[in-house]
């Protein structure tokens, strides 16, 4: 079995964001400043303690909730995981 890389994750999280009609990505610049702004509701990979997490940006200050409540898992694990919910999102959206 090949090991799944960082890009394989991104890309499918990028999806599942196109495919719920979230933002595809976590930051933005406020036009006109240098400031950030958290998009809320985008969902992208975190990566700590030597594994990967599912997190939801959920303030425009960029507070996050981790959505699988697993804490940070090997890239397999999580790919595993965010492929069933992409599934179950496809079939919602119909």
């Amino acid at each position: 079995m090949k090991a799944i890389t960082e890009r394989q994750l991104e890309g499918v999280v990028y999806l599942l964001n196109k495919q719920l009609d979230r933002p595809v990505k976590p930051w933005e610049r406020v036009e006109g400043s240098a400031k950030l702004r958290a998009n809320v509701g985008n969902l992208y990979v975190d990566y700590a303690l030597g594994g990967v997490s599912l997190v939801e940006m959920i303030t425009e200050t960029g507070a996050v909730d981790e959505v699988f409540l697993i804490g940070h898992v090997p890239k397999r694990e999580l790919y595993n995981r965010i492929q069933g919910y992409f599934g179950i999102a496809r079939l919602e959206k119909k």
